[in-house]
């Protein structure tokens, strides 16, 4: 992928490895983690990747595309989003989905590199059944907000705003697409979409809340005074992470 290993090592809820992308004008980084607990948020016993899709800004998108290609990496073909922005997906290590979506500001930067950064314009893809049903699920119990309809190619492009580390709110560009004729099932992933709830009070309402309101959610992993996250699935059984770390 043209990424830095920067750190690797035994954390309270086991092995992980860090990445820098190669754009270093914000945090960027991907953790990489291991299946070896036992902690039900850290599982991937069912293989279904879902439809929930962590996003990457590529440059060329036709060189991008050649390299996997030349390396026998699987990639699909190049599509159009609901927005008409191009993108593909990877199969990576052990079949983890990865999208690409072209970013022509990143045209001749880092030449070397093929996933730049995390998705710009988009960030999250997630693909539904009742596109209406799904925007208001979100909204209702993630506080998004629809930013821009697309009538004729049955999608909306959300904000969703997650706490940074300077206690900013960041507006995270979700895109809610509906697919016709998909097999829907609770997903388990193994590249997942997570939000931020930096404050641990934040976290722990968030979670009493979608239990109240019935949402299928998962136990709590980890130790909120340090990282402790748990996953919720929408009404298609999207599954979305959600973590708090506090910063010594």
């Amino acid at each position: 992928m043209g990424w830095e290993c920067i750190d690797q090592f035994q954390t309270h809820v086991g092995k992980k490895a860090f990445f820098r992308l190669p754009i270093r004008d914000h945090f960027e980084q991907i953790t990489l983690k291991s299946f070896e607990s036992n902690i039900e948020h850290f599982q991937k016993d069912a293989q279904n990747e879902g439809h929930a899709r962590l996003t990457f800004d590529v440059g060329d998108i036709n060189k991008t595309l050649d390299y996997f290609q030349t390396n026998n990496i699987v990639v699909s073909d190049v599509m159009k989003l609901a927005n008409g922005i191009k993108t593909f997906d990877i199969s990576a290590f052990n079949g983890a989905r990865l999208t690409a979506i072209h970013n022509p500001e990143l045209e001749g930067e880092y030449p070397h590199a093929r996933l730049i950064k995390f998705g710009t314009a988009i960030s999250t893809i997630i693909g539904v059944s009742n596109l209406e049903l799904s925007a208001n699920w979100y909204i209702d119990n993630f506080g998004m907000e629809i930013i821009t309809s697309f009538p004729d190619t049955r999608g909306v492009l959300m904000h969703a705003f997650t706490s940074s580390w300077n206690e900013k709110r960041e507006r995270i560009p979700i895109l809610l697409e509906e697919m016709i004729d998909s097999d829907f099932e609770h997903s388990n992933p193994s590249v997942r979409v997570y939000f931020d709830l930096k404050q641990k009070n934040m976290f722990f309402n968030t979670y009493e809340l979608f239990k109240e309101r019935g949402v299928i959610t998962s136990q709590i992993a980890g130790d909120p005074n340090m990282w402790a996250g748990f996953h919720v699935y929408d009404p298609d059984g999207n599954r979305i992470n959600l973590w708090t770390y506090q910063m010594s």
